[in-house]
């Protein structure tokens, strides 16, 4: 991608391709069965360097992920998000669906609530120590201190559209 301007642009073709499709709906009986059309999406990214998280959302191995409450800035997610997923290296590559909320205190979190982030060893310990860290600097980028108890969010979603190219990285043919 050459640049922010250019990945706003092909996200928003994937979104208008994803509502065009007629497979736009919510898990949610209770809501409308299409999406309007000027419904907003956010972007969703990962700090990856080489894609691998995404290639994990992808083929449906990662289906979460976790944030410190207060780096939200009170704009918390809420169940029937929608996200356009996107690598630097290769665009926009799907829309995905919050399909689930969980808030937790870090000193709290279990195995059970980080497995689908499908992260390193998928162990809690590496888990937290990866996180505490992560935690930390957004916290201090914002003037703040990381501490155990802090508020984690986290976030369950599916892919509920792929790009071509999504799909060549998520299901490669085998030659």
């Amino acid at each position: 991608m050459s640049d922010r301007t250019d990945l706003l642009q092909e996200a928003d073709k994937v979104w208008q391709a994803y509502l065009t499709t007629g497979k736009a709906f919510y898990l949610d009986a209770t809501q409308p069965k299409t999406i309007q059309r000027d419904h907003k999406y956010s972007l969703l990214s990962f700090p990856s360097p080489n894609d691998d998280a995404i290639r994990n959302v992808l083929k449906g191995l990662r289906t979460s992920r976790a944030s410190v409450h207060c780096a939200y800035n009170g704009f918390l997610p809420q169940k029937g998000d929608f996200y356009v997923l996107c690598s630097q290296t290769h665009g926009a590559l799907a829309v995905v669906r919050t399909f689930r909320i969980q808030e937790m205190p870090f000193n709290r979190i279990t195995e059970d609530a980080i497995r689908s982030e499908c992260e390193g060893d998928g162990s809690l310990a590496l888990w937290k120590d990866i996180h505490r860290e992560r935690f930390a600097k957004i916290l201090k980028r914002d003037g703040l201190t990381f501490t155990e108890d802090i508020k984690v969010i986290f976030e369950f979603f599916e892919v509920v559209y792929y790009t071509d190219e999504g799909k060549k990285i998520g299901f490669p043919r085998k030659e």
